[in-house]
């Protein structure tokens, strides 16, 4: 990822601990908050003279701490009372829909930890709070133990939104799926067309080009038989057309989301498979 930053410019640093610090927790689900964290702090950085982003890890008693430092414009004072909403964004149209961070501190929630933030016109700097526990090498051999069975097959991804999409593949992929993704309704019908072996669709509502349920009613007059699944969010596209070819969609996916969600989509899929094989 330093290399990727790299190249648009961006120089990402970090100051880490020598020995591991250890907290209770979903791995997978912690690396989406800093992905999303870092992404923000990309962005943030975007049209500046300097773009730089600094981690540092830190260990106090029982709690660790991420801090993620910027050199952006900072976040302007009356969007800082909303940032964690779902889908408030400070971005352009057609940069992100505000999810990520809305996810990001769900999720610091979930793992008994929160996010906050300090910023002024030289930037911004985000910490992640979560508990440190002595027991996580003991829980985390557990918690595989009773992890989901893993869930082989073929998903495509078409959504117009970064964040999202990366998301939604990181979750995927930590099931056992293997992701083709696309950026909208348009380019996911090109692909089905050519390729029929996925075990099913997920597809964003609103996308430039094709939105979701048009690529749906697409999909049936061509009579490709794939699941599609609709993902959709607070702000979503048009209610009638939504309404209109609902039946058509296996089931809808609402964002936030988490990763049992996806997991039990993918199961419900994987039965009825089964049970039409059978």
């Amino acid at each position: 990822m330093k290399l990727i930053f790299e190249n648009e410019g961006v120089e990402l640093s970090h100051q880490l601990p020598e020995d591991p610090i250890l907290i209770k927790g979903n791995p997978g689900r912690v690396q989406q908050v800093v992905m999303n964290l870092l992404t923000n702090a990309r962005d943030a950085t975007e049209g500046c003279p300097t773009r730089q982003i600094h981690l540092n890890l830190l260990a106090s008693g029982s709690t660790a701490t991420l801090l993620i430092k910027d050199t952006g414009k900072g976040i302007p004072e009356e969007a800082q009372g909303k940032i964690f909403d779902s889908f408030f964004t400070t971005k352009s149209e057609g940069k992100g829909t505000g999810f990520g961070l809305a996810l990001s501190s769900q999720i610091a929630q979930e793992h008994g930890g929160r996010i906050s933030f300090d910023t002024s016109p030289k930037g911004t700097e985000f910490k992640v709070s979560l508990e440190i526990s002595n027991e996580a090498l003991k829980e985390n051999k557990k918690g595989h133990e009773n992890q989901p069975r893993t869930i082989k097959g073929r998903v495509l991804i078409a959504d117009d939104d970064d964040d999202v999409r990366e998301i939604l593949k990181d979750t995927l992929e930590d099931l056992g799926c293997s992701v083709t993704q696309c950026s909208n309704g348009e380019e996911a019908l090109e692909i089905l067309k050519k390729d029929q072996s996925f075990l099913c669709v997920f597809t964003d509502s609103m996308m430039p080009k094709m939105t979701g349920p048009k690529l749906a009613l697409a999909v049936q007059d061509l009579k490709i038989d794939i699941p599609l699944v609709l993902v959709s969010g607070a702000v979503s596209g048009d209610p009638k057309e939504e309404k209109e070819t609902q039946d058509l969609f296996y089931t809808s996916l609402t964002k936030p989301f988490e990763e049992k969600q996806v997991y039990e989509i993918l199961v419900k899929i994987k039965e009825n498979e089964a049970s039409l094989a059978a």
